[in-house]
């Protein structure tokens, strides 16, 4: 028995890094998207022809931004809700 609880805290340990590395990774893409197409915006408006063209870059890599997002955002919610094969909620 004793094997065995330490199993379990070591897997949530790992779950937990786990949930910490994919927000990591989740927020290194979210600086980058901020920081590229900030620039880009930047070289538009002052190399200014008339046409916003930053805002294509802008809309088709914040689709794959959000799309990261819920990916994130469902990895953390199924790691949180099946830890143990229980859901937190129920756990006395």
């Amino acid at each position: 028995m004793y094997l065995r609880r330490e199993s379990v805290r070591n897997r949530k340990g790992g779950t937990n890094k786990f949930k910490a590395w994919i927000k990591i990774l989740f927020f290194i893409h979210l600086a980058a998207y901020i920081a590229v197409n900030g620039f880009l915006a930047f070289v538009n408006f002052f190399t200014w022809n008339g046409y916003l063209w930053f805002v294509w870059p802008l809309f088709s890599w914040g689709i794959g931004v959000m799309i990261h997002g819920v990916i994130t955002l469902l990895a953390i919610y199924l790691c949180s809700s099946t830890q143990d094969g229980q859901s937190n909620y129920i756990n006395k």
